[in-house]
């Protein structure tokens, strides 16, 4: 089934299937109960507008020709957002987009959706938008990005070569339109990951929803 321009088509996911996503494996380690109400009940929380201005720019990322000021004219966004995507999507090399990573892990798959990635080049690009500041220690450590280099670590056997970082600051004080951050993970951090995918993995199948982990 093909994916809405402005989200997933949950119905490829858990628990439909067992596939999990970044966001819910990341949910599920910071509150299985949420987890439970937004995956297990569908009771999802409805986007912000900051999450769905993102949603519009990776729409207008893969697609040059989406009518992304229709979007944005239908939440209210301020005119200067459009201009600002009008402008900082002439800076982006087209490549391709919206790409569905994906790596088994004994009967289940991890699901990363990459905004770029050029797969003979082993780089991933994420690309974020929003008005609190990405710095180079946020890249390092974002979990998001962790999960996107365990996905390729366990599909290819190795680590990414590139993992790029675009951030376009919608923040009327910004001064700078586009700033890029280069980050990596370690083998050493992988083995790390995939211990915490076991036990999310294992938490799921005897349906933990109430405690952080179940041992």
């Amino acid at each position: 089934m093909a994916k809405n321009k402005l989200g997933y088509d949950f119905k490829s996911l858990y628990p439909n299937h067992k596939v999990l996503s970044s966001s819910q494996f990341l949910l599920y380690e910071e509150d299985p109960q949420q987890f439970y109400m937004e995956y297990v009940l569908e009771a999802r929380r409805e986007a912000s507008k900051a999450m769905i201005i993102g949603s519009i720019f990776s729409a207008l990322h893969e697609d040059r020709k989406y009518n992304f000021r229709e979007e944005l004219l239908k939440i209210k966004a301020p005119k200067r957002i459009g201009d600002l995507f009008d402008e900082a999507i002439k800076k982006f090399p087209i490549v391709p987009a919206e790409i569905a990573l994906k790596c088994k892990v004994g009967k289940w798959t991890l699901r990363a959706t990459l905004d770029g990635f050029l797969e003979d080049y082993s780089t991933i690009i994420e690309n974020k938008t929003g008005q609190v500041d990405w710095t180079q220690e946020r890249a390092d450590f974002s979990e998001q990005i962790t999960f996107q280099a365990f996905v390729h670590w366990k599909k290819y056997g190795m680590l990414p070569k590139q993992i790029i970082l675009n951030w376009v600051s919608t923040s009327p004080r910004s001064t700078q339109q586009i700033i890029t951050f280069k980050t990596s993970r370690s083998v050493r951090a992988m083995k790390v990951f995939e211990q915490r995918v076991d036990r999310v993995i294992e938490n799921i199948e005897v349906e933990n929803f109430t405690e952080k982990f179940y041992y």
